[in-house]
C-alpha cells in the first residue's frame, strides 16, 4: 500500500502590534502567546517537531506546544525574541526532516509501484500459459 507524504508546515509572518500577549495568571513573569502557522500540522509533523525540540531545547522557563493552527508559547518578558528564533529554527528543520521523510517515502511508493506492475505482468504470463 502506498504511504502518504506529509505537509510541508511553515509560520506565518508575526506581526508585533497584532500578536496576542496574554498574562499567565498566577505568575510573575510569565506570559502566553501563539504564533501561526499556515496549515495545521499531522501527526507525523508534530512527531519530528518534537524530535528536533529534544535535540535543541528551549529555555527551562519557557514552554512550547501545538493549539490548532498555532504553536502557543510561555516564556518571560525577557526571553521573548530568543524563544520566537528558537521556535523559527525549530520549525525550519522539522520541514528538513519533513522533505527528507517525503524523498523516502516516495522512493518507497515508487519501488512498490515498480514491483506491482512486475507482479501484474507475472500474473497476465502465468494467465497465458494456462490458456495453452
Amino acid at each position: 500500500m502506498l504511504k502518504t507524504k506529509t505537509l510541508v508546515v511553515n509560520l506565518r509572518p508575526i506581526d508585533p502590534d497584532k500578536l496576542e500577549i496574554i498574562k499567565v495568571p498566577g505568575t510573575k513573569e510569565t506570559f502566553k502567546f501563539n504564533l501561526l502557522l499556515e496549515m495545521v500540522p499531522d501527526t507525523v509533523w508534530k512527531d519530528f517537531f518534537y524530535d528536533e525540540l529534544r535535540k535543541n531545547p528551549i529555555p527551562l522557563d519557557c514552554e512550547v506546544d501545538f493549539e490548532g493552527l498555532s504553536i502557543y508559547v510561555l516564556s518571560t518578558p525577557d526571553k521573548i525574541n530568543d524563544i520566537i528564533e528558537s521556535v523559527k529554527k525549530l520549525v525550519y528543520s522539522t520541514n528538513e526532516h519533513v522533505q527528507q521523510h517525503n524523498k523516502r517515502i516516495e522512493e518507497e511508493n515508487k519501488l512498490e509501484r515498480e514491483m506491482n506492475m512486475e507482479d501484474e505482468e507475472k500474473i497476465k504470463r502465468m494467465r497465458e500459459a494456462l490458456k495453452k
